[in-house]
């Protein structure tokens, strides 16, 4: 089992289930191409949103690449639905709590988080289990760990207990290749166009949502000039700065691996690197309480520059789309 260490993808979900996906030669691309993100602005309230839309349902998807997946929102014999397929080659990914697990030197009997955990081996005599794990949030260092069955038990009741998941969410999967003769349905060009044409259905909407964001950097270019009103609107505008700074980082990763490299997506490298520059300020602020008008001024300039470049970016972006050929 490889581990994915590329980018932390939306969520924990999706960094275990890109290794399930590579362990039966299936591509990644259904995934990536999967999502669109749209930015949705309130002006009464100045609160922007930068949605991300799904194209297909995950069953969908997973249809098309051969595979199935079978899942419970909570069962009490998870350990020997787990140990049945891993001993079938299918690997499991489980919801948990990290407090409970050894292995997770940033939790560990300190913090309690939801995690999804990849499980792809079990040793019934060693009473353990074999993970793809890292032992910190922010980090990309999944290797291999054993993880023994009184944890592994202790971790997945414990966040069923602890954050009582929606009943949408499983908290047991486990996955398998539909027959032994089926594979991916499609090329990766059918995935594309695939794309392609959710894209083109909501260009409209998604142009428009450009819009709102240049009405949203203007309105918090105002803000910024104001003292008492960045007072009221900093810690807002720094938690939605960390949302559309994941996306866009998503966003520039999928666009090079698909498509490859674009001077168009690269410039959201620069996007980026201003939004690290405003949450920079941001942070200062509400740290220290001083007001520095030339920071802030330097702030606006940066925040028109991420909108110039995002519009830049999708110009080209359509272009391409538009220009694109059925396989």
């Amino acid at each position: 089992m490889k581990p994915f260490r590329e980018i932390y993808y939306k969520d924990c979900y999706y960094n275990a289930l890109f290794p399930v996906l590579t362990y039966f030669n299936r591509p990644l691309t259904p995934f990536l191409l999967n999502d669109i993100f749209i930015y949705r602005y309130t002006p009464s309230s100045c609160v922007i949103k930068h949605d991300i839309v799904p194209i297909q349902g995950e069953k969908r998807i997973l249809d098309r690449l051969g595979l199935w997946k079978k899942e419970r929102r909570y069962s009490n014999d998870m350990l020997q639905l787990a140990m049945a397929a891993l001993r079938l080659n299918r690997p499991v990914i489980v919801f948990v709590d990290c407090y409970y697990l050894p292995l997770r030197l940033d939790a560990y009997r300190k913090l309690h988080f939801p995690h999804f955990l990849l499980l792809f081996g079990c040793s019934s005599r060693n009473r353990t289990f074999r993970a793809m794990e890292h032992k910190y949030r922010d980090s990309f260092d999944y290797a291999e760990e054993d993880i023994s069955i009184e944890d592994l038990h202790a971790a997945y009741s414990g966040a069923f207990r602890e954050f009582q998941p929606p009943p949408e969410l499983s908290t047991y999967s486990e996955y398998g290749i539909l027959n032994e003769s089926s594979g991916a349905q499609g090329s990766e060009q059918e995935y594309l166009w695939t794309y392609r044409q959710a894209m083109l259905e909501r260009e409209e909407e998604i142009r428009a949502g450009l819009s709102q964001l240049r009405q949203f950097q203007c309105d918090m270019s105002a803000v910024m000039s104001d003292q008492e009103a960045i007072y009221r609107e900093a810690g807002r505008l720094l938690d939605v700065s960390a949302v559309i700074f994941n996306n866009l980082r998503l966003e520039q990763y999928r666009l090079t691996r698909v498509f490859g490299p674009n001077p168009e997506w690269e410039q959201l490298g620069g996007v980026l690197d201003n939004w690290n520059f405003i949450r920079g300020i941001l942070k200062k602020f509400m740290l220290t309480n001083v007001y520095q008008e030339k920071s802030f001024a330097r702030a606006q300039e940066r925040l028109e520059q991420i909108v110039t470049s995002e519009e830049r970016m999708y110009e080209g972006l359509f272009a391409l789309l538009h220009a694109m050929v059925r396989p």
